[in-house]
């Protein structure tokens, strides 16, 4: 017995994918009369099980794994640090006997931690791409580059940044140079990441370099041409 047909008849599936099939599992329907039905299974619905079934057998709530914690959370798109820290408090509850288990996950929690803190303090924006260029992972140091707010995850670099044609390195597997745009200057690296031989990631990494570029304009400029003389009055 659960609050719906849907949970019902996933209990009943769930009960016999463990092996529970020498028993008849009959799915509980609000309205109809069970009097010819002694026994009961139902996971902490007891309220709504008749008084008039003398066995009751209560599997209590039904934990949800993090796999499926994980999945929901990609297809809904949720990336929040608060919810990934719930998430670990709920899975130290759930997994407390493993030991080895909750190290592993502490420590992956942790480094990522560290490289989201280590990407956020660096002078260049950083971004990672998939090869689409849609935005996986960017630092705080890029939105402030490009005048941005708030997360990009999920939004095409090219649109994003749309004073560049992006796309144009797309296609390459390394790329280093000197973009203008809007009378700045940025030092532009690109890079392909390749996981397992199959997985294919692009990263982009924006310097900010139009003091640097002014300044040798300037130099330059103030320097005499070779083979002109250069006059010094002394008093």
């Amino acid at each position: 017995m659960n609050d719906n047909i849907e949970t019902v008849l996933d209990c009943v599936s769930a009960l016999y994918n463990i092996g529970i099939k020498h028993v008849n599992l009959i799915a509980y329907e609000p309205g109809k009369d069970y009097r010819h039905i002694k026994h009961a299974i139902s996971p902490s619905e007891m309220d709504l099980i008749p008084p008039y079934i003398e066995n009751v057998y209560n599997l209590d709530d039904r934990v949800v794994d993090i796999p499926t914690m994980l999945v929901i959370m990609g297809r809904l798109g949720i990336d929040n640090k608060d919810i990934q820290q719930k998430l670990y408090t709920y899975y130290q509850k759930i997994f407390s006997v493993n030991e080895s288990v909750t190290d592993n996950y502490n420590n992956l929690l942790t480094r990522t931690e560290e490289l989201d803190y280590m990407l956020d303090l660096s002078h260049d924006g950083i971004v990672l791409t998939d090869p689409s260029g849609e935005i996986l992972v960017h630092n705080k140091k890029f939105n402030e580059m490009f005048k941005l707010e708030g997360s990009l995850l999920g939004q095409a670099l090219h649109q994003v940044v749309n004073d560049v044609d992006l796309t144009a390195y797309y296609k390459s597997d390394y790329f280093n140079e000197l973009i203008s745009f809007d009378n700045r200057h940025l030092s532009l690296e690109k890079k392909n990441i390749v996981h397992f031989n199959k997985e294919k990631r692009m990263y982009f990494s924006f310097q900010e370099v139009t003091y640097i570029k002014k300044t040798r304009t300037k130099s330059y400029q103030e320097t005499p041409p070779e083979g002109t003389d250069c006059k010094v009055r002394l008093q």
